[in-house]
């Protein structure tokens, strides 16, 4: 079987860094679209230099397929139309955000990588994530919209490829929830710009969805204190001001069970709230009176099974070369299971530390 490889930049050198080409396999050369080289460009895999072709220059007699080492897989078809070659011959290792799931791709190059699972989970990184993200197995038969081009590419999902760990987990618990049949609604404390509003919007459009936030950054009242105690920055004080309702509402966008409550938590909360039940809540307001409040409020409302997700308990930022933690959502749990008795949780390793109780 004679395999042609198309690209000849990053993504060519992981592939042919990782893939175990399994027996029979013959890489026949490397080609790009407009050879950048010269008449005798070649590049070298595994001690032997070989041809690196332009497409008009491919026949039938160099691949039986060709391998897509590039990432600019939506030009696939029009360039494969401009030099004739057949579309059915074109193996694309990686995910485009057509697939139902991972396996889809992974079925498509198995025949010819002993290791596909790990190749096509490595090559998935790259169009739509970058290096940070690290799929995992159950990555295969779920559905992530982390690999939903459709959502990752909008303004305000870009934070999620970072924070891999946090989605991923989220996606999970959901799948409990769905698996458990748990009533009640979903609500956050702390939406900023509405980003992690906007994943719970996605997959809970049948519930109630209750957002509070201030909309306008940390009230005075709480972060002058713990600026001075050194468990927030001004920088970032700043960087929660610049965001605004209207901005949230449009990211979220036509979703009629979606509740804003503007202003200071939880001086908020309507009658209608505190008659909910609540199945997956976010706290994430980064300092102690909120995030106090926050536990105080929705944990006596969870659902036996649901989740609490504490953004920031384990996390820490840089300032002026010294690290600091955000130590008034810490103190807050601790502080509530000081006054209310022991609480389940379990801390995770994401981007910034989160903790999640259960019940």
């Amino acid at each position: 079987m004679k395999v042609m490889i198309w690209g000849t930049g990053k993504y060519c050198d992981m592939l042919m860094m990782e893939a175990l080409w399994k027996d029979g396999i013959e890489i026949t050369g490397f080609c790009e679209s407009k050879r950048r080289g010269g008449e005798n460009y070649k590049k070298e895999y595994r001690g032997t230099l070989l041809n690196v072709y332009s497409l008009e220059d491919l026949n039938d007699s160099l691949y039986d397929v060709i391998f897509l080492a590039h990432s600019y897989y939506e030009d696939v078809d029009t360039l494969a139309e401009q030099y004739k070659i057949e579309k059915d011959k074109i193996i694309i290792p990686y995910t485009t955000g057509k697939e139902k799931s991972k396996l889809e791709v992974i079925n498509r190059v198995v025949n010819y990588i002993g290791n596909a699972e790990e190749v096509v989970s490595l090559l998935s990184l790259e169009p739509h994530m970058g290096d940070i993200m690290l799929p995992s197995g159950h990555d295969i038969l779920d559905y992530s919209l982390l690999y939903d081009r459709e959502l990752v590419k909008e303004e305000g999902y870009y934070f999620l490829k970072g924070d891999y760990a946090r989605v991923r987990t989220l996606e999970l618990c959901i799948k409990e929830i769905r698996r458990k049949n748990l009533q009640g609604a979903v609500a956050e404390v702390g939406v900023f710009d509405g980003s992690f509003a906007q994943v719970l919007a996605h997959y809970f459009p049948e519930k109630e969805l209750y957002l509070y936030d201030t909309f306008e950054g940390f009230p005075e009242c709480d972060s002058k204190n713990e600026i001075e105690n050194r468990s927030v920055s001004v920088t970032l004080d700043k960087i929660l001001k610049n965001v605004n309702l209207e901005k949230v509402k449009k990211r979220i966008g036509n979703y009629g069970k979606c509740h804003y409550r503007v202003g200071y938590f939880p001086g908020t909360v309507e009658k209608s709230d505190k008659e909910e039940k609540y199945c997956l809540v976010s706290l994430d307001a980064d300092l102690y009176a909120p995030m106090y409040a926050g536990l105080e409020f929705f944990y006596p409302r969870l659902e036996e099974g649901g989740y609490i997700f504490v953004h920031e308990y384990n996390g820490n930022f840089l300032l002026e070369g010294e690290v600091l933690s955000f130590s008034g959502v810490k103190k807050a749990l601790n502080d509530f299971e000081s006054n209310y008795g022991h609480v389940c949780y379990v801390p995770i390793s994401d981007r910034n530390g989160s903790l999640i109780i259960t019940k």
